[in-house]
């Protein structure tokens, strides 16, 4: 069974500490580590990425005040050829799911599983990819993968509409069962901020399961969330709602 885990108030205090960190290794990466360092060990990054991994997840807004306390998602990472495929499930709590952005009546009652699977091509021998637009809402925006070291990459999501990245995430494997994500959404010019400011944070804590743990990993976590609807993307980009008729078997 999963641990509940109660995210505790130093975690604000942290969530401060990795913008500083992940902003400062940024600019580390960009003057310090060259070209023909990436492309020695962009291949060890893609394979420890590779496999399936449960999350702890907590979202943050520029306050560091908490918009979804505790979440989990589980990700698997696959890859073929010069393709790198995610295949990524979700779980919110009843009332979390932002069902009505994408046009879809969900009742505040129930939980969410949602899930979706991306698509990133390499593109070059450094192993830098570029993720295919999942559908039309993100057609204006190219989202790049940069490993830096043999098991962290930066990625990065810009629009054809801004000079501004929208979001800038640190992918890091602390050992070969760890998974730290660090996410950064960044704010558009508004009445209330300048461009550039800090509009959320995401932290994905990641610890590595097996296949054969999934099916019971899904069913915890469905029952975890009182999870009472799927929402899925189709190949063509549009969202699914299904209700939930029981438990899943893989």
């Amino acid at each position: 069974m999963l641990n509940h885990i109660i995210i505790n108030p130093k975690l604000l205090k942290l969530a401060r500490l990795s913008v500083l960190y992940s902003f400062a290794i940024m600019s580390l990466s960009a003057h310090s580590v060259s070209a023909e360092n990436i492309a020695a060990k962009n291949t060890s990054f893609w394979q420890a990425s590779q496999g399936y991994w449960l999350a702890q997840n907590t979202y943050l807004d520029s306050h560091f005040d908490y918009k979804i306390k505790e979440y989990h998602s589980i990700i698997n990472v696959k890859l073929d050829g010069n393709k790198v495929i995610t295949q990524e499930w979700k779980y919110y709590p009843p009332g979390y799911f932002f069902g009505k952005a994408i046009g879809l009546a969900i009742p505040d009652s129930a939980g969410v599983e949602f899930s979706q699977t991306t698509t990133a091509n390499i593109l070059d021998e450094q192993g830098k990819a570029e993720v295919k637009p999942l559908n039309a809402y993100f057609a204006s925006s190219t989202t790049l993968i940069t490993p830096f070291t043999n098991d962290s990459a930066f990625m990065t999501t810009s629009s054809s509409k801004s000079t501004t990245d929208s979001y800038r995430m640190l992918i890091t494997h602390p050992t070969p069962d760890t998974r730290i994500i660090i996410n950064l959404g960044i704010q558009e010019a508004n009445a209330e901020h300048p461009k550039g400011d800090l509009r959320g944070i995401s932290l994905f804590n990641g610890k590595r399961i097996t296949q054969e743990e999934l099916s019971a990993k899904k069913n915890e976590l469905r029952a975890k969330y009182k999870v009472g609807f799927i929402v899925s993307v189709d190949k063509n980009g549009k969202y699914i709602n299904d209700k939930l008729l029981g438990p899943v078997e893989l």
